[in-house]
């Protein structure tokens, strides 16, 4: 990123002094080739901050919700049928 922002930056005064067309393409494609990588460095980002999160979880629920074994559903939504439990 830090080469496209020196070439960016060197072809856009390029073309400010001596007005060649291949100096502002060249420009143009270098700050799009900054953005692009700018894009794709902040979902890098967001998805290792999402990867970090979810390894913060304490040890032994981690096991649990890797073996199933982990309720997560509130405690009054556990039965969702509509034929009432028989209880013995």
């Amino acid at each position: 990123m830090v080469v496209c922002g020196l070439m960016f930056a060197y072809n856009t005064t390029a073309w400010l002094f001596r007005r060649e067309p291949h100096l502002a393409t060249n420009a143009l494609v270098y700050g799009t080739a900054i953005l692009y990588e700018g894009i794709q460095t902040q979902r890098h980002v967001a998805a290792h901050a999402r990867a970090w999160r979810d390894e913060t979880e304490p040890p032994d629920r981690t096991w649990q919700r890797l073996a199933g074994t982990l309720d997560l559903e509130p405690p009054g939504r556990r039965n969702r049928s509509i034929i009432p439990e028989r209880t013995f």
